[in-house]
């Protein structure tokens, strides 16, 4: 009678056993649930990789030196943290590189319950006066805030990012139209400073950076939003710049701005800044650049990128 219940202890314990590890094996982990943020949030000790950059920076400071154009760079190894700032401080005009925190504000809002992301807003008349329709945006068509923001991301729809930014500025925030408080939000929150209150039409590469790695690290929205805003930004229709001359299979979650008509010349801009999932060592790279001349300042941000990708490959 003993040996029999010491056997049948032995069975439950297996069973329960048993149990344990298929329920461990169907939940999957949150690095693997949130693929595109950092690591480290995961993982209690983290093996960083220790690279020298000193040769890199001496290579992207003579690319730039020869440059005609005034290119500002902040480099940033995410493992480690270790950064190259070269001409990162200088401001450059934001250009569409703002609809990144502006559709950051909008899912922070709703995160707060302000604002719910299957709303349907129309598309006005009046959305369409500096921009014209589209095949996405028409006049009369409906669209919800995911899909909106997903275009302003992923398309750089200024007409999806106009809606939006209405819709947050002014139904929700009860601000005049032209007023910086969605932005100043994010600013203020990751720290990024401004000239003075609702000033945010210039910004330098080492800012703008904040809010990519506010994404990253899931510091300003929670895991599942600043993962669904980056993927968003892995699938931008622009590639023409930072990801050029890279791998095509190569993750790369970024944003670029362009706005070279005839203006002057401190908004005469072209940048690309994101985040490349490199295995094993993924790093952030921003570069903005004031257009000196007709000379392609895109062909110099990817060739600038191809510097980075290299050296990174290559050590």
């Amino acid at each position: 009678m003993k040996q029999h219940h010491i056997t049948l202890s032995i069975a439950v314990i297996a069973v329960v056993s048993i149990i344990l590890n298929i329920s461990t094996w169907s939940k999957p982990s949150n690095e693997q649930k949130y693929p595109l943020l950092a690591k480290r949030l995961f993982v209690s000790s983290p093996n960083d990789l220790l690279i020298n950059f000193t040769s890199l920076r001496e290579d992207l400071r003579k690319y730039i030196d020869k440059s005609d154009h005034k290119i500002g760079v902040y480099f940033e190894y995410l493992p480690t943290g270790i950064s190259i700032n070269i001409n990162g401080n200088d401001d450059y005009y934001r250009a569409s590189l703002v609809k990144l925190p502006g559709v950051m504000r909008t899912y922070k809002l709703i995160e707060d319950g302000k604002l719910q992301e299957q709303e349907q807003l129309e598309v006005k008349p009046y959305h369409l006066n500096n921009f014209g329709e589209n095949k996405d945006l028409k006049v009369g068509m409906k669209k919800t805030v995911g899909e909106l923001s997903a275009l302003a991301l992923r398309d750089s729809n200024n007409t999806a990012y106009e809606i939006i930014y209405e819709k947050v500025n002014g139904d929700i925030l009860k601000k005049e139209k032209g007023d910086e408080e969605t932005i100043n939000n994010v600013y203020n929150y990751l720290d990024i400073p401004t000239p003075g209150p609702d000033q945010t039409l210039f910004i330098s590469p080492k800012n703008y950076s904040s809010a990519l790695k506010s994404l990253y690290f899931s510091s300003y929205l929670n895991y599942a939003d600043s993962s669904k805003l980056l993927d968003h930004l892995t699938h931008s229709s622009f590639n023409d710049w930072l990801p050029k001359n890279l791998p095509k299979d190569l993750l790369i979650a970024h944003k670029f701005g362009i706005f070279d008509l005839n203006e002057p010349a401190n908004y005469k801009v072209h940048s690309d800044c994101g985040i490349v999932y490199l295995p094993k060592r993924p790093y952030l790279l921003c570069v903005m650049g004031q257009q000196a001349n007709n000379d392609n300042l895109g062909a110099d941000i990817a060739d600038i990128s191809k510097i980075v990708y290299d050296f990174l490959t290559k050590n």
